[in-house]
């Protein structure tokens, strides 16, 4: 999978406003002759549908996405993408809540991938572990790992992951001890909230909102939670249930906020 492979995937991510649109991309590319004719395309391709299943946070078809890959690519004798399949199988345990058996399959297949000398996909692993170490509540481990991703970043040229960096840096700020650990966090929402709108990153701009609202629903902030995510949430159609937009719908039914 070449990193514009993982630029194109993300791209239909982040911009995407239906969910339908993440599912029809993913099935049209697998059912293409190119692909099917080509094993290690073909491997690659199911990797690539687990990628997008995963950071969509689907965690069913990431799961069945990142099992087949994994099948298919040790039947075709293809380690790299098998090796992938293992992280977005663990990945996927994650985000179903399984975090104790998904993110030692990711930290495994992390440092397999680098001790073979592949550092294409670095980055987006190294913020999906941290993320996985978020919903596990261990802030210090995550922090550790978007230190690591900032430099993978930079030195790679992929900005199209720092509004989610940014994101999950606050995110493990407000479960951390620190002085003005809420100050911080919100400095990091704002930051990413501002990458993803001059990235036209949708999806990702809906995530921080999100994450910013809630903050300011549990500060008292009601009002300004419900005019920063109101009219980013109203201008996606949902069309397939995106997880996202289910979180930001709960959290205004919750607060008292939709309209």
């Amino acid at each position: 999978m070449t990193h514009l492979a993982i630029a194109l995937a993300l791209g239909l991510i982040i911009g995407a406003e239906h969910g339908w649109q993440v599912r029809k991309s993913s099935e049209e590319m697998l059912a293409l002759e190119s692909v099917q004719a080509h094993p290690p395309t073909q491997a690659a391709g199911l990797v690539y549908a687990s990628m997008l299943y995963g950071f969509c946070r689907d965690a069913d078809r990431c799961q069945q996405q990142a099992t087949t890959a994994l099948r298919f690519s040790e039947q075709m004798e293809v380690p790299q993408y098998a090796n992938l399949g293992v992280f977005y199988l663990g990945y996927a345990l994650s985000l179903a809540g399984q975090g104790a058996g998904g993110l030692p399959l990711m930290q495994q297949a992390f440092h397999d991938r680098r001790a073979s000398g592949i550092e294409l996909s670095v980055s987006l692993m190294l913020i999906l572990m941290a993320d996985a170490h978020h919903r596990m509540g261990q802030w210090e481990a995550g922090l550790a790992l978007l230190s690591e991703a900032k430099s993978a970043i930079a030195q790679n040229s992929e900005r199209f992951l720092e509004a989610e960096h940014d994101r999950l840096m606050g995110e493990l700020l407000l479960l951390s001890s620190a002085k003005n650990h809420e100050t911080a966090a919100e400095d990091w929402f704002q930051r990413s909230l501002k990458v993803a709108q001059q990235q036209q990153a949708r999806s990702f701009e809906l995530r921080t909102a999100t994450s910013l609202a809630r903050l300011w629903i549990a500060q008292g902030k009601t009002q300004a939670a419900h005019d920063l995510l109101t009219p980013i949430y109203s201008s996606f159609d949902d069309g397939g249930g995106l997880p996202d937009l289910q979180a930001a719908q709960h959290l205004l039914e919750r607060s008292g906020l939709s309209s």
